[in-house]
């Protein structure tokens, strides 16, 4: 393929394991291979074209390459395997899951539960309601600024972000929202006086702004305003956040479930929007989600929805399908945590919900099935990290609370 054409726009427990990868034994991250190295035998399946006074990378599947496994010695900077406390107030059900350096938070459907990254329990965040730091309306995002001892959260259908004090869970007071945003994400700018909120937008809603940048009072400094972007109102759709490696931009595309139309995923510092990553799929569009990592670019397909209740459907995802960006070569990737053993997630280990981290919540009798299901060896497997799994599936308690495994991507 060219590499450039010219193309049209497009629509108190203690931490379980010592930090692996650099201090965990096992293959160190600075030697391990990059992306490019590991998908070096695959097939080139993108090429970048200019739009407008853009270059896009344009993915378009000609082959069936042969799948790559990607190992989490060489794609994270570090990876924890961390207990949460077993106390009573502490329990959780696991669910949704965010990070920051020195803390996780856990949404399980009821509560959003506070812990140190030793799985220490620190308090409940706010409540479920009508009063004021309370949420009726599920949590969607969930951020927090450890130098001023602040979360924040966007819920479903938000007009304003509430905040929430480190130390305790307590509420701090909530900050005006420019424009109600029924699915977003924010990055926090204090320093600067400034939050930037990527937002999924629904259609005929004036102004259509799916990025804006405002100050704490809730006052419009900068917006992107694309009424082409907007969407059908249907909360089914999702948005998928994401952060440039330097922390300046946001990336975000939408997952769009009821209208099944070739998605684009857009790089934005609040004030312009660039796109940057399209799948071409041709006349029949999958459902389907793009997300940006710091080496690679991921495009995942999703089954067809399978009714589970009378208002509940569930939907089954393929294996992700990762392209180099340097290269533009790809194929469809799992994700081997080679810390523990063999381990390994086929499918959805491209979700974030915290931008830059890999993130997986696990009830103690699924991860201990997990153990249970992998293989005793393998050709990538190291020595460390086989002795873990096993010591793992000898002293997992199925009473006891979630585990959470946390990986940094390599930027």
């Amino acid at each position: 393929m060219k590499q450039l054409i010219t193309f049209t726009a497009l629509a108190a427990a203690a931490m379980l394991l010592p930090s692996c990868g650099q201090k965990g034994g096992g293959q160190s991250s600075q030697e391990g291979r990059t992306i490019s190295e590991i998908l070096a035998d695959s097939p080139v399946a993108a090429q970048r074209v200019l739009v407008g006074e853009d270059t896009m990378v344009v993915a378009r599947l000609t082959e069936a390459p042969e799948p790559v496994t990607l190992l989490a010695s060489e794609m994270f900077d570090e990876f924890e395997l961390i207990k949460l406390e077993d106390t009573e107030g502490a329990l959780t059900g696991g669910g949704t899951t965010w990070v920051s350096q020195n803390h996780i938070l856990v949404y399980d459907g009821n509560n959003v539960k506070l812990y140190d990254r030793k799985g220490k329990f620190i308090a409940n965040v706010g409540a479920r309601g009508q009063g004021p730091g309370e949420y009726s309306i599920a949590p969607y995002f969930l951020t927090i600024d450890e130098m001023q001892g602040k979360i924040y959260m966007m819920t479903y259908s938000a007009s304003q972000i509430n905040t929430y004090n480190v130390a305790d869970g307590t509420f701090a007071g909530s900050i005006p929202l420019v424009y109600e945003s029924p699915k977003g994400f924010c990055k926090i700018d204090p320093e600067n006086g400034r939050i930037t909120v990527a937002s999924m937008q629904f259609k005929d809603v004036a102004p259509c702004s799916p990025v804006w940048v405002q100050d704490f009072d809730g006052n419009l400094i900068s917006e992107v305003k694309r009424p082409d972007l907007g969407i059908t109102p249907d909360f089914s759709n999702e948005i998928n956040p994401g952060m440039s490696s330097d922390g300046k931009e946001l990336y975000h595309s939408q997952c769009l479930i009821t209208e099944l139309i070739a998605d684009t995923l857009y790089r934005s510092d609040g004030k312009t929007i660039h796109p940057e990553f399209t799948y071409d799929f041709g006349e029949k569009v999958p459902m389907h989600s793009l997300r940006s990592f710091p080496q690679f670019y991921v495009m995942k397909i999703f089954g067809d929805p399978v009714m589970v209740s009378e208002n509940s459907y569930m939907v089954g995802s393929n294996m992700p399908f990762v392209i180099d960006r340097t290269s533009l070569k790809g194929a469809p990737a799992e994700l081997m945590i080679d810390q523990l053993g063999t381990l390994t997630f086929k499918k959805d280990w491209d979700f974030m919900s915290t931008p830059g981290y890999f993130t997986m919540s696990c009830d103690p009798g699924d991860l201990l099935d997990m153990l249970k299901a992998a293989p005793d060896t393998h050709p990538s497997a190291n020595e460390d990290g086989l002795k873990r799994m096993e010591e793992l599936r000898n002293s997992i308690d199925h009473d006891g609370n979630h585990y959470v495994l946390i990986g940094h991507w390599k930027q």
